[in-house]
């Protein structure tokens, strides 16, 4: 048996890779050594969520335990606040949180959901090692103004953008036109055509646009505006009533690196399926979709035919996330076995109060008609196919934890937002 100590470094961070956060706190308290080497992994990452919220102050927090343990901070890399305490005890939690901050010095990505970013704000100027940034933008003309002042972020999420947000929005992301690789609009309403073509003229480099729940913004303006980058391989855009496409002079490009897209459908159910804005974006894209391993869409009508739309053109799918209608589940998997390479779906039903849920014999079906299927989730769970000898199909299933509350739906698997 080989010691701890007299493992390589990257070894024993390979093996710790393997362990949930409950078993890394057991390893830490079997000797010193193990603790040595868990430390790091421990507090790479500090959040603060719902279930820390309603505990609080009962509970200590990783906010807490570096404050106590200044040494710890140079291990932090990620901070994440999604909730807050009781206004009783939400100064408390704040001051902790900025003095934690402070200290962290190699701090690479910060995420807050919740309206206190502007406290949090002249805390995150001169870090020089931040790189990506997910914010409420509700923010003042002064609050924009010291936002603007950070450089280097290779990511911006923003959510519910302000006017003084947006109309700064320009002129900062022309500094980060060497750095920036994804751009995430989220909620803005104040957000027009002009604004994100200022933005993204300007981002050549630009790899990832998120443009979700902007009323001014749908298909129409960002298939015009996606000629201004030709490095793009995610996307995710809003799909309305709307009819019209580019126009000739504004021709879709090929987009050959672009492997991930979201839809977000917005129309009314009285337009037929034949002329409304989703079918037509679909044949606009036809000449893009052979490049998409990752496919994501969010609609109330789950018309067969745009799912055989997207299984026949998508030649290299790989990964589906869509809702599962159960009621017409033989005619959703027909649609599905037209990819000969799909191999994971995943069911984004969001109905409320009652819901059927998948069973094993629906997966079983899915499995057994699409040739590749391999994995589907639903309701939480993961089920997995294997053929264990040839021509029998062995199907288990494990639970899967909660999304977390304000995660991005329409992001690639990979990216935890």
């Amino acid at each position: 048996m080989v010691s701890v100590e007299k493992l390589d470094l990257d070894v024993w961070n390979l093996v710790l890779s393997h362990l949930s956060t409950a078993d890394l706190y057991a390893v830490a308290l079997a000797n010193r050594a193990f603790l040595t080497g868990v430390v790091p992994r421990l507090y790479h990452t500090i959040f603060f969520r719902m279930h820390h919220a309603r505990r609080y102050p009962g509970m200590m927090t990783a906010f807490q335990t570096i404050l106590e343990h200044p040494e710890l901070a140079r291990e932090v890399r990620f901070i994440e606040i999604r909730s807050l305490p009781s206004n009783t005890h939400q100064m408390k939690f704040l001051s902790e949180c900025t003095r934690t901050i402070d200290l962290c010095f190699g701090l690479c990505s910060f995420k807050c959901t919740v309206p206190v970013f502007p406290q949090l704000l002249p805390h995150l100027q001169g870090k020089a090692h931040l790189q990506a940034l997910r914010i409420p933008g509700n923010l003042s003309t002064s609050e924009t103004d010291m936002l603007s002042q950070i450089n280097g972020l290779t990511s911006i999420a923003i959510d519910q953008g302000s006017w003084n947000t947006i109309d700064t929005l320009p002129r900062w992301t022309r500094s980060l036109d060497k750095t920036l690789r994804e751009l995430i609009l989220f909620m803005t309403t104040d957000l027009n055509e002009l604004v994100l073509e200022s933005v993204l003229r300007y981002l050549p480099d630009l790899r990832g646009l998120h443009v979700i729940g902007c009323p001014q913004i749908d298909h129409t303006c960002v298939l015009r505006l996606i000629k201004h980058l030709p490095s793009l391989d995610s996307l995710s855009l809003g799909v309305s009533d709307s009819t019209c496409l580019p126009g000739e002079g504004d021709q879709i490009p090929k987009l050959p690196k672009l492997h991930h897209i979201a839809f977000d459908t917005r129309y009314s159910k009285t337009i037929p399926p034949a002329i409304n804005g989703l079918y037509l974006l679909l044949e606009c894209l036809q000449d893009v979709a052979p490049c998409l391993s990752s496919f994501v869409i969010r609609f109330s009508d789950k018309r067969k035919i745009h799912v055989t739309m997207i299984c026949k053109n998508c030649t290299n799918l790989e990964r589906l996330e869509l809702p599962v209608p159960l009621k017409e589940l033989q005619a959703f998997v027909a649609a599905l076995s037209r990819s000969d390479t799909l191999q994971s779906v995943i069911d984004t039903q969001t109905t409320h109060g009652a819901y059927k849920s998948l069973t094993p014999q629906n997966v079983r079906f899915m499995m057994e008609a699409v040739p590749e299927l391999r994995e589907v989730i639903s309701d939480r769970r993961k089920w997995k196919g294997q053929l264990d000898r040839p021509g029998h199909l062995q199907i288990s299933f494990e639970s899967l934890p909660a999304q977390s509350a304000g995660s991005y739906w329409f992001m690639p698997r990979e990216f935890n937002y």
